[in-house]
């Protein structure tokens, strides 16, 4: 019975998070600027309005940066920044951002192939570890996919919904909150 409960209840808040913003906040973190800049462009431009991303070219300024609010976060796995004075292993960069929000999804992309780092990762809490190379763009972009729609599938698995009931109702419940706030606030300025 406190299983069934307890779960309910975790479903309530991932379903609560999402009907409060569908705005979703991506961290990229690698010290490859030009990839860091053309994985920001793709995202915009794939997800618009829907997805605001933020760019760091060392871990430092992204720990920095993490709060409750950061949803995914995409993480090279190794950094050589001198001036740091966090750790320069990607495990325990990705610890500290746990640490700060347990619920952001943490996507490593490396080009580290070495199997006790991948799994250290994923035990870490890693969503996802992708190996840097010819597949990686569009595997590091199909997570992020899988991410954005999550509450959609969540729907979908949990309540029996159809998707397009699912997206309608998400729809429904954002623009509801958006006219509730709109006349919120209009009737406090009259």
């Amino acid at each position: 019975m406190t299983t069934i409960t307890a779960h309910s209840q975790s479903l309530k808040k991932e379903i609560e998070q999402v009907t409060k913003s569908q705005k979703v906040n991506i961290f990229i973190v690698d010290e490859n600027r030009s990839m860091v800049d053309a994985l920001r462009k793709d995202i915009e431009k794939r997800f618009g309005k829907n997805v605001t991303t933020y760019t760091f070219y060392n871990e430092a300024s992204c720990l920095q940066n993490v709060g409750k609010e950061t949803n995914v976060v995409i993480l090279g796995n190794f950094f050589n920044d001198p001036f740091s004075d966090v750790s320069n292993n990607g495990v325990e960069i990705l610890k500290s951002i746990k640490k700060i929000n347990p619920d952001t999804k943490v996507i490593m992309h490396s080009k580290i192939k070495d199997m006790d780092v991948i799994v250290e990762s994923l035990r870490s809490g890693a969503t996802e570890y992708i190996v840097k190379g010819k597949s990686s763009w569009s595997r590091l972009k199909k997570a992020i996919v899988y991410i954005v729609t999550e509450p959609i599938r969540i729907m979908v698995r949990e309540f029996k919904v159809s998707k397009f009931m699912a997206i309608f109702l998400l729809t429904f419940v954002t623009m509801g909150v958006i006219v509730y706030l709109v006349l919120h606030f209009y009737y406090q300025v009259i």
